[in-house]
This record gives structure tokens, C-alpha cells and sequence, in this order.
């Protein structure tokens, strides 16, 4: 009979500890600060444990050379406007210019540290997208499209259904990937954030749940070796 109260205790204690873990919590990287000019490559870090990915910028898809990095810009201008582009951008407003992704221009989203840091489900938002009303655009409007690789020197795949106009809508990126590679399809456009799930850390009472209830299976394994009676 102890035996049978002891196994219940410990099997409800470690259920216990199980169902009242934290959720995973959702980190996003706001891409749009630091703003203004940066340098070649950017470190974002976001949540609690501040987990980093980080941004490169390139003048073309040939990520092998490093004369090929061009510098980044943050825009953090409110509303659509709020997002990563690049300083190389020729095309203008109002005589100045617009610093987004532009033509052949790259960025590089590297999201190997987040990964190993336990952040799973990625996704992303693009900003800045005005004109455009079908994929490819008849008109002059802008529009991205994603790549995927696990090489910083290498574009990568196309990925299947991120090619897009919409703005600031969450689109998930597939598993297996740690870079992903952005651009301007037409127009101008800029990479709003980057968001994950970050797998959360039992807490301290939940740690004390659990280990008394393997405690509890350690003391039903001990009856059952001593022979003590039920």
C-alpha cells in the first residue's frame, strides 16, 4: 500500500512540474533600431537572455567577397516606415535617397546564434511596400522575395510562397535554414523584424515539483529492491 501511494505522489508530482512550465515566449527583433547609418554588418539581441542575430549587407548576390558588403540603414520612422534597408540604394525622394533594397542589392539575416540559443518558428515582416497589387508587379510598385541557406557565402534557395508585396503581415520562415537572404523584387522595400519562439526555462518552484517527484520514483524503486512490504 505504500508502495502504490508513494508512485501515485511522485507521478503527480512530476506531471505537476511538467503542466506548469512557462510557455515558450515569442522575441522579436526590431530591425528598425539602431536607425540611421551602420556599418557593413548589424548584432540585434532581443528577450530576456538576449539572444543576437545579425544583419550584412551586400551590393549583389556574390556573398564570397567581402568588396561586395555594402552598409546598412535603419529607418525608424513610424508606421510603414520602421525596418532594415541599405546605404547603397540609388533611387530617391525628394532629392534623397531612399536607403532601402533596392535592384541587386542583398541583406543577409544570420540566425545561427538564435537558433543554438533554443528559438525555433521563425518569421518575418516586411515594410515600406506601396503599389504593387500582384506578383510579378505590372506596375512600378515594390515587391521581396526570401532565400534560404545554411552558407553565409551562399544565396541560397528560393523559398516556396515568400515572395510577396504585403507589409507589416508575419510570414513563417521554414526550419533548416540559419540565413536567410532578402531583396527588392521591384521597387523598394525593407525587412520590418524578425521574430521566434524562444523555448522557456522552468522556474524555480517547477524545478522543486519535479525533483520531488523523482525523488518520490526514487524511493518506489528502493521498496521495490528491499522488498518492503505493499
Amino acid at each position: 500500500m505504500l508502495q502504490k501511494k508513494l508512485l501515485t505522489i511522485a507521478l503527480a508530482g512530476v506531471s505537476l512540474a511538467f503542466i506548469t512550465q512557462a510557455k515558450a515566449s515569442v522575441i522579436t527583433w526590431n530591425l528598425g533600431t539602431p536607425s540611421g547609418l551602420l556599418g557593413v554588418f548589424q548584432d540585434y539581441t532581443a528577450g530576456p537572455s538576449l539572444v543576437t542575430i545579425t544583419a550584412t549587407g551586400f551590393v549583389n548576390g556574390n556573398f564570397a567577397l567581402a568588396s561586395n558588403q555594402t552598409a546598412l540603414f535603419g529607418h525608424n520612422a513610424g508606421g510603414d516606415e520602421v525596418g532594415l534597408g541599405l546605404e547603397d540604394d540609388p533611387t530617391m525622394n525628394g532629392g534623397v535617397s531612399q536607403h532601402e533594397l533596392n535592384g541587386r542589392n542583398w541583406i543577409q539575416i544570420d540566425v545561427s546564434k538564435a537558433i543554438a540559443a533554443g528559438v525555433t518558428n521563425f518569421s518575418f515582416t516586411m515594410a515600406s511596400n506601396t503599389g504593387c497589387t500582384e506578383v510579378p508587379c505590372t506596375t512600378d510598385g515594390d515587391s521581396w522575395r526570401v532565400f534560404g541557406s545554411n552558407s553565409s557565402t551562399s544565396l541560397g534557395a528560393q523559398l516556396p510562397g515568400l515572395i510577396g508585396f504585403d507589409e507589416l503581415t508575419s510570414h513563417l520562415l521554414p526550419t533548416g535554414f540559419e540565413f536567410f537572404n532578402f531583396q527588392a523584387v521591384t521597387g523598394n522595400t525593407l525587412i520590418g523584424s524578425i521574430s521566434g519562439d524562444l523555448a522557456a526555462v522552468p522556474e524555480p518552484a517547477t524545478l522543486t515539483i519535479m525533483g520531488a517527484g523523482l525523488v518520490g520514483l526514487g524511493l518506489v524503486r528502493r521498496y521495490r529492491r528491499t522488498g518492503s512490504p505493499e
